[in-house]
């Protein structure tokens, strides 16, 4: 974005680590003509693994959903992976690009019983959303 933007001020949104990703120098000093709002801090994984599991105390096993490679996913896999240690809950990365990743991952978990699903957000689950849901309600839901 920075080489396009020349003296066009820009404001983002939506973007999970600005800092990592180039966009800005820094959180308290932006720098240039770009500033904006990170969407997710790295510690939400953890957060998010917490509340599934207040929700489904039965759970012992869950899987993370997430891209392979970005930076401020897996920040919220490691935070996930520190909850899970405290909360006695063995995680598993699925590591997705598409939706047959997906699939595969959603099914190959659902193998064994107790599980339970932390999505992590990118372009690539967002879009596959209702996809996510359908698959879990079909090899993960006990209701």
């Amino acid at each position: 974005m920075k080489p396009i933007a020349g003296s066009v001020p820009i404001v983002f949104i939506g973007v999970g680590d600005p800092v990592g990703s180039g966009f800005v120098s820094s959180f308290a000093q932006p720098g240039g003509n770009i500033t904006g709002f990170a969407s997710h801090d790295p510690s939400m994984g953890g957060k998010w693994l917490e509340v599934l599991k207040e929700t489904a105390p039965n759970i012992s096993r869950v899987l993370v959903i997430m891209v392979p490679g970005v930076t401020v996913l897996q920040a919220m896999l490691r935070s996930a992976e520190e909850a899970a240690t405290r909360l006695d809950v063995e995680t598993t990365a699925g590591g997705v690009h598409n939706a047959t990743e997906i699939e595969h991952v959603i099914k190959s978990f659902a193998q064994k019983p107790n599980g339970g699903l932390v999505v992590l957000p990118y372009a690539v689950t967002v879009f596959n959303e209702s996809t996510i849901i359908a698959l879990a309600r079909r090899h993960l839901c006990t209701c």
